[in-house]
């Protein structure tokens, strides 16, 4: 059943009746509706027993207020796929705009976090190192850029981390060999430097590892030959050369899902 469709004019008299409001999500009609324009900060900030916020696939030209701060019982923010475009290819809405700011790492009990396919740049919060109950961090198709931070690595509860398709650059971090727990892991089409790190051999709950166009140097560390769960890796489009570890003969799921072909 498709949702109750809520007029943009509506939207500052609908947060300013729903101060007591624990969930605003696609069942409450706000995703997937044509909400225009800028997010009234002020009055979501109010609703302080929110735990799910959930305003994705709208129409908004929108910054992240400082106030999504003040929303410290949020498990699920979805403000994802915002960024739409006209059936002539002209731009409808440039969805979430602007950096994402440092105090989204107070949402200490966020377990979702949707910001992917929008027009978000600056870069990622160190502070998101501190989302301890996260398990999924999606931010791909957007304009972030430096580095990756490396406090991502903190977040050991962390299943899905989607960054491709931004403007990351330098290398990857050590760290996020200690995501124990991570399945996916989508770095591609990003202008990361360097070679991969040995510590991402420890990512042995990983499923799906894309690395693929970005300026990556060397040749995949013998440790990947501990990814027992791994079923698919891409490392095309780099600048890596070398043979295969022998270690990853052991990875009979891995199978013919071995995307490889930048080696020189």
């Amino acid at each position: 059943m498709k949702p109750h469709q809520i007029d943009s004019c509506l939207t500052l008299t609908l947060f300013d009746t729903l101060t007591t409001c624990c969930c605003i999500s696609a069942s409450n009609s706000l995703g997937g509706n044509k909400i225009s324009g800028q997010l009234p900060w002020g009055h979501l900030s109010q609703l302080v027993g929110l735990t799910h916020l959930d305003i994705s696939r709208n129409f908004l030209n929108s910054t992240i207020g400082s106030r999504v701060g003040s929303l410290t019982n949020l498990e699920s923010l979805q403000l994802d796929n915002n960024y739409r475009e006209n059936q002539d290819g002209s731009v409808a809405s440039h969805g979430m705009q602007g950096p994402i700011p440092g105090v989204i790492g107070n949402l200490h009990q966020l377990q979702e976090l949707r910001l992917d396919n929008n027009f978000i740049d600056g870069t990622i919060p160190s502070s998101m190192g501190n989302l301890q109950s996260l398990v999924k961090l999606r931010m791909e198709s957007n304009n972030l850029k430096s580095s990756i931070p490396s406090t991502l690595g903190n977040l050991a509860n962390l299943q899905f981390l989607h960054l491709w398709s931004n403007y990351l650059e330098s290398s990857i971090s050590g760290q996020l060999g200690k995501l124990s727990q991570l399945q996916e892991l989508f770095l591609d089409d990003n202008e990361i430097t360097g070679t991969i790190p040995p510590e991402l051999g420890q990512l042995t709950s990983a499923v799906y590892i894309s690395l693929a166009n970005n300026n990556l140097e060397g040749a995949i560390p013998p440790t990947f030959g501990m990814l027992s769960s791994l079923e698919r890796l891409d490392v095309q489009f780099n600048y890596m050369y070398g043979e295969l570890p022998p270690q990853m003969a052991n990875l009979p799921a891995l199978g013919k899902n071995l995307l490889c072909e930048a080696f020189l």
